[in-house]
């Protein structure tokens, strides 16, 4: 009996201060975050890529510590998403002191990263410049933020969230505010390590990026009604921006056809005119796969060993939908014909001078001889070129 008083009271307890609420927009947010995660292909900085994961695994968490209740412990965590951003965004500026930060040893508080920040990086400090209004803002809500993470007045209490109405009312408003806000501050230091995420979501210069590269969009939408269109727009007046602009502008513009093979690694079999148009502009595995589909090689996938989690998709629909990929997946395949695989037919074609390369085709009908003589004849063009 009284080990289970003992449990009951400590249940009871550990519920008692806590008043659960919900979160506007919530679909939207998480949504959000899960189709924009901010990504960067640098590769003098691709440890960044592991601090904006981090930011954006916080600011998710607050959204749950908060419907649970814990509602001082979820404003920390918005407010620890970007202070994880400026560590980043001053580490990737002084990688001398990532020993440091890695050592656990004496580190510059955030204070003084902001102030470093401010006076040597021109890309945040532009952006600060330009944004004054959205400055003051995140400011006066991260100063409310810390108001309940220090506990400082007796509505900042939790007893008060539990009792009081307009207590709780005034922190549900002031979190929803401050979870917009964080998103948007993590997304503008993202444009400050990676300014080409501006160049990617702008709908005309997009267009003239000729790589798929792995760095992603921003969403802008959000950002101008968060930050306000204005601002949002005036970082488009930086410098950083306007060098990016002057450089893409040069290029010629992706055709859609063109652009999906490039980018997004699918082939429109109804649209090879359109893609021979610009077939100048194709690297050599979009040559692969589209020489290939001039020469009525038919096939629903196309994979590449040096790729091979990201296969070219064609517009000819599979027997089987194959949702998972992974780099041993043809490991022990030989040079197969026609080989019944998932549903469908693998053809495995060997590189003549590199055995360790190869292609495997995977289509919905056997590849007829006509078909694998113009398959050969196609890669031993290309690799001589």
């Amino acid at each position: 009996m009284k080990d289970n008083y003992l449990e009951d009271l400590l249940e009871e307890q550990s519920k008692a201060l806590l008043r659960k609420s919900k979160i506007e927009d919530k679909k939207t947010i998480m949504s959000l975050l899960n189709i924009f995660l901010p990504w960067t292909g640098r590769a003098d900085v691709f440890f960044a890529n592991e601090f904006m994961y981090e930011s954006v695994a916080l600011i998710k968490n607050s959204v749950f510590l908060f419907e649970n209740g814990y509602f001082d412990a979820a404003l920390y965590s918005l407010r620890q998403s970007n202070e994880n951003m400026n560590n980043m965004l001053f580490l990737s500026e002084h990688k001398e002191k990532i020993a440091s930060w890695v050592n656990k040893e004496k580190y510059p508080t955030n204070s003084m990263i902001i102030s470093e920040l401010s006076k040597n990086v021109d890309n945040f400090r532009e952006i600060k410049e330009k944004t004054p209004s959205w400055n003051y803002k995140y400011k006066e809500l991260l100063n409310k933020a810390n108001k309940y993470i220090h506990k400082q007045g007796f509505d900042t209490f939790e007893r008060e969230y539990k009792q009081d109405n307009k207590a709780f009312a005034t922190v549900n408003s002031l979190f929803n505010e401050f979870l917009k806000c964080s998103i948007a501050q993590l997304y503008l230091i993202y444009i400050a390590i990676n300014p080409i995420s501006l160049i990617l979501s702008d709908q005309e210069l997009s267009h003239k990026v000729h790589y798929d590269l792995l760095d992603e969009k921003l969403p802008i939408e959000f950002l101008c009604s968060t930050i306000g269109e204005t601002e949002f727009e005036s970082i488009k007046d930086t410098r950083m921006f306007k060098s990016l602009k002057t450089y893409f502008e040069q290029f010629e513009e992706l055709n859609y056809a063109t652009e999906m093979l490039i980018k997004y690694q699918y082939l429109d079999y109804k649209m090879l005119d359109d893609i021979k148009k610009q077939e100048h502009l194709l690297g050599y595995y979009e040559r692969i796969v589209y020489y290939l589909a001039c020469n009525n090689v038919s096939f629903s996938y196309l994979f590449f060993s040096e790729i091979l989690i990201s296969p070219f998709l064609t517009s000819l629909e599979p027997n089987k939908i194959i949702s998972t990929f992974s780099v041993d997946m043809f490991d022990g395949c030989s040079e197969e014909s026609n080989k019944q695989w998932n549903d469908m037919f693998l053809n495995v074609f060997y590189n003549d001078t590199d055995k360790n390369s190869f292609i495997a085709i995977v289509s919905n009908e056997k590849l007829n001889d006509k078909q694998t003589f113009k398959i050969h004849q196609i890669l031993q063009k290309l690799e001589k070129q």
